[in-house]
């Protein structure tokens, strides 16, 4: 008797919300609850603090108190249930002109071990983003997909609506992943421009915080940057003006646009070597060198562009 094809189990259908009330923070809590604790991610147990239901009400307020905010999320039409969540924040202005935001782990007791690691944590968390998005942008601050419904297309959906967003906007967009994201993030055009390693190396805390650190740290990440529109060619935005130009070996790099201060400009480089350079305030990471707020170039008197980047 011939044996018959098992039959395909069916794929779920999934629709796109974007949130509008704070009582789907309890859903979409609970799905990044599941999903950041597979595997296990010791940055959110930080944020999540002792209490689920403490981080609804955390979530939905500081989503209130945050205009730049935009929540979308996933639910499984036959189930209803949330199976991915994704917060975008759009700055049409540099956020962080003023410097680093301070965020204090006041959701964990006062003197407790894993409050004096948190309080560390936040800090070095956020203490670079004025030098590395120091410009408008739109940042990916959670995605989390349901352990059950990865590689099903939920992360492409959030992803796919808030690219479209950004590009309306004219904006980069910057995303800090995990080793476990770095892969989805690559697929839809982003790329690396910093390899960090958050810790709470603190001396002389005693043994109950080194059991804590051990506990939830080391957390390597990636900060990842999507250029303007996701384009490997020009751009052209005088809103920003923004240029993304790429140059193949030695010679002298010049701006699609003028640079002015908040600008956002990326030289893609390959096979270049770099002799006698000076750089200021930029950033080089695999082949790529990002430049923020007033251009860090070299001046040219040769060139009728205000900046040029010398090589």
């Amino acid at each position: 008797m011939p044996l018959l094809p098992s039959p395909r189990a069916k794929m779920p259908s999934f629709r796109l919300h974007e949130q509008k009330s704070d009582d789907e923070f309890e859903a979409i809590v609970d799905c990044e609850n599941a999903g950041y604790a597979t595997p296990f991610n010791g940055f959110w147990e930080v944020l999540k603090g002792p209490s689920v239901d403490g981080l609804v009400k955390r979530t939905a307020q500081w989503h209130r108190d945050d205009k730049s905010s935009r929540w979308v999320y996933v639910t499984d039409e036959e189930t209803g249930e949330c199976v991915g969540a994704m917060e975008w924040n759009f700055y049409e202005e540099n956020p962080y002109s003023h410097g680093a935001p301070e965020l204090i782990a006041d959701w964990w007791d006062e003197g407790t071990p894993i409050r004096k690691l948190s309080d560390y944590v936040l800090k070095a968390f956020l203490k670079d983003r004025p030098h590395i998005m120091g410009i408008p942008h739109a940042v990916i601050s959670y995605c989390v997909t349901r352990p059950t419904h990865r590689h099903m297309g939920v992360g492409t959906m959030m992803m796919e609506w808030g690219l479209k967003v950004a590009d309306k906007m004219a904006l980069p967009v910057f995303v800090e992943s995990t080793e476990d994201g770095e892969k989805f993030y690559e697929k839809h055009g982003f790329k690396v421009i910093e390899s960090l390693v958050l810790d709470a190396p603190v001396p002389n805390q005693g043994i109950d915080f080194e059991q804590v650190r051990e506990r939830l740290m080391p957390v390597p990440y990636f900060v990842m940057t999507r250029p303007l529109g996701g384009k490997s060619g020009p751009i052209n935005d005088p809103k920003h003006s923004n240029g993304i130009k790429q140059t193949n070996g030695a010679g002298t790099a010049e701006p699609t646009n003028t640079i002015s201060n908040g600008s956002y400009f990326q030289v893609q480089f390959v096979d270049c070597s770099f002799t006698n350079c000076h750089f200021n305030n930029c950033s080089i990471s695999n082949g790529n060198i990002l430049l923020r707020n007033e251009a860090p170039i070299t001046q040219d008197p040769s060139s009728n562009q205000v900046n040029t980047l010398a090589l």
